[in-house]
């Protein structure tokens, strides 16, 4: 995702998916969007930067393919459809560098949050 895309993507989703907002956080460098579409479905996260300026190894990466020269921040990371802990969680995303993966993030819950959403 790139910076200022994110609402006009979160509309396109409602309208062409399942997916529905459910909240947003605020690190030092993203938005993360929870979207949920329903119990039987992973929940989705969508990163968007806060700076136009954001870069890092996978903005790069994405230089050096010509499809990707447009949005270079834009990425698929993955699935993850169930955990067992937050530890767990947090030990997938943080080899991937995903802002999602730093405790103490968007706010003091944040290791709290990650419970509430996961599926059964």
């Amino acid at each position: 995702m790139d910076y200022g895309n994110g609402l006009p993507y979160l509309a396109e989703l409602t309208l062409t998916s399942p997916y529905r907002y459910q909240e947003c956080w605020i690190n030092p460098t993203h938005r993360l969007y929870l979207l949920k579409g329903g119990e039987a479905f992973p929940r989705l996260i969508v990163l968007e930067p806060l700076f136009d300026d954001f870069e890092d190894e996978v903005t790069r990466w994405n230089a050096m393919y010509p499809l990707s020269i447009d949005k270079p921040n834009a990425r698929y990371i993955g699935e993850i459809f169930q955990v067992s802990s937050c530890h767990d969680l947090r030990a997938i995303l943080k080899p991937q560098n995903s802002p999602a993966s730093t405790p103490g993030g968007p706010s003091p819950g944040w290791s709290g949050w990650w419970g509430r959403w996961r599926p059964s």
